[in-house]
């Protein structure tokens, strides 16, 4: 995450993903303020 911190600086960050594998893992990522999509996460593939 820090190397994501420190490219924002010079390039637009929008967003960190993150495939939390478990739910110790997500309780985890939630304590740190990260956010659990509501909607699936795998973008539809454009053909």
């Amino acid at each position: 995450m820090k190397r994501i911190q420190k490219a924002s600086e010079s390039v637009g960050v929008y967003a960190l993903l993150v495939d939390a594998k478990g739910e110790s893992a997500k309780s985890f990522y939630k304590k740190y303020g990260f956010v659990e999509l509501t909607t699936d996460p795998e973008p539809s593939p454009i053909l």
